[in-house]
């Protein structure tokens, strides 16, 4: 029933997020803020390797750049604007050079005012020379044309464009065309003269920054192309184009640039006036018109002061004559960026927002959970990204937003409806068990039942010496603070060593290793424990003098051997500990440290699996009660305690332990009497005075 109603909760919680969801996600679908933030999403998604296109090479550009300007000035004497007669010799020049066709990206709307012969001069060459597209820009606004000429105008682009193919697909794709009342225009001769116009208008995006085009505009019922879809009607473009998932129903097309500024094959203006006038003079040019051939020639401006930069995700002032060029580059090679249909971002994060529900709240797999969930992100983060190198702008920031906020509201009602669990359980075993076992607990607390399984520990008992004698001579509160500060500091030493608190007997502690976590130096640390928890006695003892008028002595007893470890006792009471053989001979060697007058005794299991480093004393063997085999003992000694004195006894109680093994009682006794100092000497003498050493050295304790 309990288990019935937490996956009820759960359900109910999962629908009640992707709800909330749903509704946020739909709200923030229609918002400006969001629509800005994908953009600029988008822009650092063209700094990805791969994300820009290689420029075609049949695009050329010549710039009217700040050179040029003072060319203009140190060798004709012209300021600006330019008179006509500089653009005619660029037409001059390109013409013969058997260029496709040239779009003037600069506005000619008035006379010269001096010299109305160079305006003709230039109007007939428009005319007269390579296929020409000049440049009109579309108004809401009211102009200074006149009703005559915007006439004029209209009427040259029905009979321009009527035919059109490019034109005629563009109008049944685009929906919502933009639509405007009035333009500026060339003046009227070349208006007239102007084998094609195209609109150089353009709008940024909501933010400022030019990432779309518009191919198509309409004045009144006349269709308008851009300059560069212009260019290459005029040029005669034809081919089979790809428009799938290019054009948005507004018709605008996102521009898939090349990259940062001169990424196309570009040319001062002033060098194709200086090579016209040196071929006109039977001289070099300083260009070769070879290099024009077959070429769409955009002609532009990128002097700062002519005002043609604008924003692109790319760069800040980036030339407009740059920006027709990649236009033009995408139509001629069909490198348009697509994008998926609008539904798609809401479907990808409504998917998203179900599958990381599913997999927090429903799934129940902890191991899986944190690879499903970054699977899912990588997902929402990583195939927009991938999909950028391909052309396609694939929605990032709201199925990005609906998962972080799944993510949040997720794992926020997960924590309200297990949080309190695990801090319950934490709270109630943190002062029993060590902090592994309650991770061990919180993370599986299925586990809090009845039950255990066989594995190998080392078992750590300690009890404080003549604890009984000192309770009775100190106030009850003061045993306890004794007490308890005792208890916690040794605590803090084995669980600093891994070690797990099994349980307080008293004044006794009980502890192990390689349990509940696999520890494969349990034995190591163990001693090691026993030895830090010696030493951090000794420095407790200072204070407990001052305080309570005594000092406390601790012995310990270790053993390592196979146990059963788990949960044990009843249904409703139980305890996460040891039972075993291995258990019991761990306490009855802590006892053994009485008879020999040591603080710290060892089993040889114990002992095998130990370092090198740690010092061990090998005391002999002895028969504990309770078991019929003898156990050989060791005892751990502090490296700093090893003085050239103390080095000595050991060497002679070696030498008499291995006497008393062969038999030789008199050798043992004469060598353990040189070292009576020794208390595990004097226990060997008063047993081998009372004749109660066993063949083969073995001292059989007794009860007392």
């Amino acid at each position: 029933m309990t288990e019935y109603s937490t996956i009820a909760k759960k359900t109910l919680g999962g629908f009640s997020i992707f709800g909330l969801v749903t509704i946020v996600t739909i709200l923030l679908a229609q918002s400006k803020g969001l629509q800005e933030f994908e953009a600029r999403s988008w822009d650092l998604r063209l700094s990805l390797p791969g994300a820009l296109i290689e420029p075609d090479p049949k695009i050329a550009l010549v710039l009217l750049d700040q050179q040029s300007l003072e060319f203009g000035v140190k060798n004709f004497g012209v300021y600006w604007p330019w008179p006509r007669q500089m653009y005619e010799a660029v037409i001059k020049f390109l013409g013969p050079a058997g260029v496709r066709g040239i779009a003037f990206d600069i506005l000619f709307t008035e006379h010269t005012s001096e010299n109305l012969d160079e305006d003709r001069d230039f109007v007939e060459a428009v005319r007269s020379g390579p296929p020409i597209v000049l440049a009109a820009a579309l108004s809401n606004e009211l102009t200074l044309e006149s009703p005559e000429d915007i006439q004029e105008f209209r009427t040259k682009q029905q009979l321009a464009i009527q035919n059109s193919e490019l034109a005629i697909t563009l109008s049944k794709l685009i929906t919502s065309p933009p639509r405007y009342q009035s333009a500026t225009l060339p003046f009227r001769e070349l208006l007239e003269a102007a084998p094609a116009l195209g609109n150089v208008s353009s709008a940024p995006d909501s933010d400022g920054i030019f990432r779309h085009t518009t191919p198509l505009a309409y004045m009144g019922e006349s269709k308008v192309l851009s300059l560069p879809y212009s260019l290459f009607e005029a040029t005669g473009g034809k081919g089979a184009i790809d428009w799938n998932n290019a054009i948005d129903r507004n018709g605008r097309l996102a521009i898939r640039f090349a990259g940062g500024t001169r990424s196309y094959r570009s040319y001062r203006i002033s060098d194709l006036i200086q090579s016209y006038a040196n071929i006109s003079q039977g001289m070099a040019p300083i260009l070769n018109p070879d290099l024009f051939k077959d070429s769409f020639v955009i002609i532009g401006m990128t002097a700062p002061g002519l005002l043609d930069l604008r924003p692109t995700p790319l760069d800040e002032r980036y030339p407009g004559v740059e920006i027709n060029a990649a236009i033009l580059d995408n139509l001629l090679n069909s490198s348009f960026i697509r994008k998926p249909p609008e539904w798609l971002a809401l479907a990808i994060a409504l998917g998203s927002t179900a599958m990381i529900i599913i997999v927090v709240l429903r799934l129940g797999i902890p191991h899986l959970e944190l690879p499903l969930v970054l699977c899912i992100l990588f997902l929402v983060l990583g195939t927009p990204l991938i999909a950028t190198q391909y052309g396609w702008w694939l929605p990032l920031a709201l199925p990005t937003i609906s998962a972080i906020l799944t993510l949040i509201l997720a794992y926020a009602y997960q924590y309200q409806q297990e949080g309190r669990k695990h801090r319950f359980i934490r709270n109630a075993f943190k002062h029993y068990v060590s902090p592994a076992v309650i991770s061990q607990i919180v993370e599986r607390p299925d586990g809090l039942t009845l039950g255990g399984e066989r594995r190998e520990l080392t078992l750590f008992f300690s009890d404080i010496a003549g604890f009984t004698s000192i309770a009775e001579e100190l106030p009850a509160q003061s045993v306890a603070e004794l007490l308890n500060e005792f208890l916690s500091e040794m605590t803090s030493v084995v669980m600093q060593h891994g070690g797990t608190v099994d349980k307080y007997v008293g004044d006794s502690i009980v502890a192990f290793w390689n349990a509940p976590l696999p520890d494969p130096n349990h034995a190591q640390h163990a001693v090691e424990a026993a030895l830090d928890c010696q030493r951090k006695l000794r420095e407790l003892n200072s204070d407990f003098l001052k305080r309570y008028g005594t000092a406390l002595m601790m012995r310990i007893g270790i053993n390592t051997g196979t146990v059963s470890v788990g949960n044990f006792g009843s249904r409703e009471r139980f305890a996460y500990t040891v039972v075993g053989d291995a258990a019991n001979l761990a306490s009855r060697l802590e006892g053994t440290n009485k008879a020999f007058g040591t603080w710290i005794i060892i089993s040889k299991t114990t002992a095998q699996a130990l370092p090198d480093s740690i010092i061990l004393r090998n005391i002999g063997k002895i028969k504990v009660i309770g078991r019929n085999e003898p156990v050989e003992i060791y005892e751990p000694l502090e490296p700093t305690e090893l003085s050239n004195d103390r080095l000595a006894d050991l060497d002679q109680f070696e030498i008499a332990r291995l006497a008393l093994l062969s038999g030789n009682i008199g050798l043992a006794k004469e060598s353990f009497e040189k070292i009576i100092h020794d208390p595990v000497a004097t226990t060997y003498l008063t047993h081998i005075q009372t004749g109660e050493i066993l063949s083969g050295g073995i001292i059989e304790l007794k009860e007392k």
